[in-house]
């Protein structure tokens, strides 16, 4: 693969190529360590727990992946099997396009696509790592349940018993809340705090929360406004701002600009799909700017030069 520079991969024992953004818009590495020593001897025991073990180490060593830490989501949350066998038989079906009907399959074959769906889809860690990273990203309680409920989920508070929605005036009176994720081909499902992993209880996150009178009122406003399906008291918060965006955030805007340059590259010589694709992009821009406030950044720049292109290509056919 002309990876190494003199071509000569005599005494190199291990290589790491970044692989860059996956389907997913996840940046990764992937690193590939000689295992045989130099007189030749391979051992293959338990290399995965080994590997896996080294990578544990890196992460407690390395202040700046303390914010990944949910790739170890596995032991935080955790699930029972019959929750992803209903998970993954669901989305097998949903998915499912072949030429014969879901019910016509033989079961090996339900199995084996059943099987295909990957653990890592599983709904609980999926929404574990969000509201944990909208939990490391917020300082106050409000903030975080803003946050929650941009990410699409519906986050509702645990009252405490006797406490009525008419009574409800303090944030000691929640003491928990639940988040409802609806996927986009149709999948509802609803997890506790506690099935979010113990350090996602609300008692723990406010710990690292500033309290003052004007966070504590404007929280009882957010909880009543999620609550009523309305949309949130404030319009400017912390968490809207390059400077407040978390490590989630940055993935998302990553995605969605990887995805944008792909379909202008996509378009070819093609004029109307190059205008298209332009327009697209100046949706997703003005939408990205909306949702994380971002109108005096880096999206901001791009949606101008998109538009400036965009105008360029209406006054006259381009040129390759």
């Amino acid at each position: 693969m002309d990876i190494l520079p003199d071509g000569d991969a005599s005494g190199v024992t291990w290589l790491a190529v970044r692989h860059g953004l996956s389907r997913n818009g996840n940046d990764h590495v992937h690193v590939m360590v000689q295992l045989a020593t130099d007189d030749g001897w391979l051992d293959t025991f338990n290399d995965m727990k080994g590997a896996q073990q080294a990578c544990r180490r890196i992460e407690r060593e390395r202040p700046e992946l303390v914010e990944l830490d949910r790739a170890i989501t596995e032991s935080h949350v955790r699930y029972r099997y019959a929750e992803w066998r209903r998970w993954a038989e669901w989305k097998a079906r949903r998915d499912h396009t072949g030429p014969l009907p879901w019910p016509m399959l033989g079961r090996d074959e339900r199995m084996r696509r059943i099987a295909s769906v990957a653990a890592d889809t599983m709904p609980k860690q999926h929404v574990g790592r969000i509201v944990e990273a909208c939990a490391k990203a917020s300082r106050s309680e409000d903030e975080f349940i803003r946050r929650v409920r941009r990410e699409g989920f519906s986050i509702d508070p645990r009252l405490r018993k006797g406490v009525t929605r008419e009574s409800f005036d303090s944030p000691g009176q929640v003491v928990g809340y639940r988040i409802t994720w609806r996927s986009t081909d149709g999948w509802t499902e609803r997890f506790n705090a506690t099935d979010l992993g113990s350090d996602m209880r609300l008692r723990k996150l406010r710990g690292e929360w500033i309290h003052d009178a004007r966070s504590e009122a404007l929280a009882v406003q957010e909880w009543r406004a999620s609550m009523e399906n309305r949309p949130p008291l404030v319009t400017d918060g912390m968490e809207r701002g390059a400077a407040n965006l978390s490590t989630h955030d940055m993935e998302r805007l990553i995605d969605e600009a990887f995805h944008v340059a792909l379909s202008v590259r996509r378009a070819g010589e093609d004029p109307d799909a190059y205008d298209r694709a332009l327009r697209e992009g100046l949706r997703v821009f003005d939408r990205l700017s909306e949702r994380y406030g971002l109108e005096d950044g880096f999206l901001a720049d791009q949606s101008d030069v998109i538009g400036n292109d965009a105008r360029r290509e209406d006054e006259g056919p381009r040129t390759m």
